[in-house]
């Protein structure tokens, strides 16, 4: 057996997460840069400052307890609740309707890319939770 899970956003993830407008405070990992070694991923407790080299990143669980669990929208009259049952997608689901409606994020065969993507959509459509992006 060969595993390769990530345990954490990438530095390009976590700078896309950062552009998106994400407090750094919310991440749960950050990388250290220890020069010929790389970057090397550092659990983030609460006592933790980040130095300006410092580079956030977010683990799969920050960033699936961030995601809005149910949304609701008046006029569509949509009433979606999250779902992770595909592989590496993320989707939010109507399930009580005769006419179910769906929201399918899996463009990328990575669940981050594809969370971060979610994050995006919710951001842009208003979903997300403001408490978690800079002002």
């Amino acid at each position: 057996m060969k595993f390769n899970s990530q345990i954490c956003t990438t530095k390009e993830q976590s700078e896309r997460l950062l552009a998106l407008g994400l407090k750094k405070e919310t991440a749960d990992m950050y990388y250290l840069d220890y020069g010929p070694i790389g970057l090397i991923p550092q659990i983030k407790d609460i006592k933790t400052i980040l130095e300006e080299d410092d580079i956030p990143a977010w683990s799969l669980h920050r960033l699936i307890e961030m995601l809005p669990k149910e949304m609701f929208h008046q006029a569509k009259q949509w009433h979606l609740f999250l779902s992770l049952c595909y592989e590496d997608a993320i989707s939010y689901e109507e399930c009580d309707s005769s006419q179910p409606c769906y929201l399918h994020f899996c463009s990328s065969d990575n669940i981050y890319d594809n969370i971060i993507e979610t994050i995006e959509w919710l951001i842009g459509e208003g979903y997300f939770n403001k408490d978690y992006l800079e002002e």
